[in-house]
């Protein structure tokens, strides 16, 4: 197995605080495999940087919740769907989602792959993808293109270049009439500045793109519709420390944000 470097290597954030949370009397998340993925790979890489950053813990908590409850909605609604997982790391969102039918699809680099098939068990409804996003024929291996689509990104957009950003809008649209794309937003006032991220400050991997409501993907990608923006903070707020509520419209400036989006060639 290849070491994870680079942009690769931030899939051990979420891993450590899903094993963390996991460990805890009352977990939100409750990823019980996390713990068992972390304590395997914990002497191959110093996760102790990431010990006692609370924002980074509850946000990343609050993030997830939020998108597993959108990711139900879209379900609730298209139950025979195929969710795309883009960038999908150690991600466990199937095991938390599934009701029974929708087909899996994990898209991430070759490495971050064969270490997912590791630790997670071969499944007939998750199907996993070793190629970069960026590569443009991985969307070739989705099949049964003709059912409603959800591509699903956290943690992602915020390494991209925003020309990178358009050039994986420009893959999806080559292979798919239509989809439903959630999307985690950085702040706009964070690009740049991972030196003061808490637990990304450690790992040398630039934020280079943000926005504060996502509203220019729609004016720069074709038949792209915003549905909605849904700000993580009221979440993060609940479960976070008492006393941050002192510091509400800051946290709402600078938290990410869930940007939903459709893409019909009919928009």
């Amino acid at each position: 197995m290849d070491t994870l470097a680079g942009v690769s290597s931030t899939l051990l954030i979420p891993l450590y605080v899903r094993a963390q949370d996991a460990m805890q009397d009352n977990p939100i998340l409750g990823d019980m495999k996390a713990i068992d993925i972390y304590y395997s790979l914990r002497e191959k890489y110093d996760f102790s940087i990431f010990k006692g950053k609370k924002k980074s813990y509850y946000g990343i908590l609050a993030r997830a919740t939020v998108m597993d409850r959108e990711a139900k909605k879209f379900l609730m609604k298209y139950p025979n769907s195929i969710v795309i997982s883009l960038g999908a790391g150690l991600d466990s969102r199937f095991y938390r989602i599934d009701q029974g039918k929708i087909e899996w699809y994990n898209v991430d680099f070759p490495e971050v792959i064969q270490l997912r098939e590791r630790y997670f068990s071969p499944h007939e409804r998750i199907h996993n993808i070793g190629r970069s996003l960026l590569d443009s024929d991985w969307v070739y291996e989705v099949k049964n293109k003709n059912k409603p689509i959800l591509c699903m990104s956290e943690g992602v957009f915020m390494y991209f270049h925003i020309d990178e950003i358009l050039a994986l809008f420009r893959i999806l649209q080559s292979a798919f009439s239509s989809y439903t794309i959630h999307i985690d937003l950085l702040s706009k006032y964070l690009v740049h500045k991972e030196n003061i991220h808490d637990m990304c400050k450690n790992m040398d991997i630039p934020f280079t793109w943000g926005s504060q409501t996502g509203k220019e993907l729609v004016e720069l990608v074709p038949h792209l519709k915003q549905v909605d923006l849904i700000s993580f903070t009221p979440k993060l707020l609940a479960i976070g420390p008492w006393y941050w509520k002192l510091f509400a419209p800051i946290m709402y400036m600078m938290n990410n944000r869930l940007g939903i989006y459709e893409y019909s060639t009919k928009n």
